[in-house]
């Protein structure tokens, strides 16, 4: 049986852990799959894509920094995909490729069914504003968080709030301090802390969370 192709791309990419578990998934079911990691730059993206489809691949997951790029590659997207401006999920359809974004799904749906977390009424810090960021921001305001603080090193473009949300622009206040029940970190330049209880330059204590 000829294994249906897929990839992972990002880049860097040697640190996914894609593969390995979309194969021993593949075994597990007895699903015949080919799943490899590409790291292509923006730049190369298109054309590893293109690769990709000429040998028969039939879907691929998208990581940093190229989920803007696979939103303007997709034919199709999915109305949550559109939302965000970014694609993490791309399946190939008989007129190229559909894109979806599932980051904030699979988030909420982890922190609320596999660790207990009632998001309703909290108030969260966001890292990040790219396009892991886009695509969870609106599904935690949907889940019942009730404010979010985005920190990022330059203006965002503008989020994807979803109806009745209002946002806002401010840069950090001179003490550095904020405050937020959840932290989640969405850049990779800033990963959480190895302590998940240490203060965020304040007296004020989050969970961290990595998107």
């Amino acid at each position: 049986m000829t294994p249906s192709r897929f990839a992972v791309f990002g880049h860097p990419i040697a640190q996914s852990l894609s593969p390995r578990i979309h194969t021993a998934f593949g075994r597990q079911l007895g699903i015949a799959l080919e799943y490899v990691a590409v790291d292509a730059e923006p730049s190369q993206f298109a054309a590893a894509l293109s690769q990709l489809a000429a040998r028969g691949g039939v879907g691929a997951n998208v990581t940093l920094p190229l989920k803007e790029e696979a939103f303007a590659l997709a034919t199709t997207r999915s109305e949550r995909a559109s939302r965000a401006g970014a694609v993490n999920t791309l399946v190939r359809r008989e007129d190229g490729w559909h894109g979806d974004n599932t980051d904030g799904a699979g988030l909420v749906r982890d922190l609320t069914e596999r660790h207990g977390l009632d998001l309703r009424g909290r108030r969260a810090l966001l890292l990040g504003a790219g396009g892991a960021a886009r695509g969870v921001a609106p599904a935690l305001l949907e889940a019942g968080v009730r404010e979010m603080v985005i920190i990022n090193r330059s203006p965002p473009a503008p989020m994807p709030w979803p109806t009745p949300w209002a946002s806002r622009t401010a840069p950090i206040p001179a003490t550095g301090k904020t405050c937020a029940s959840s932290a989640i970190s969405s850049s990779s330049s800033m990963p959480p802390p190895p302590d998940a209880s240490r203060p965020v330059r304040s007296r004020c204590r989050c969970r961290w969370l990595t998107a």
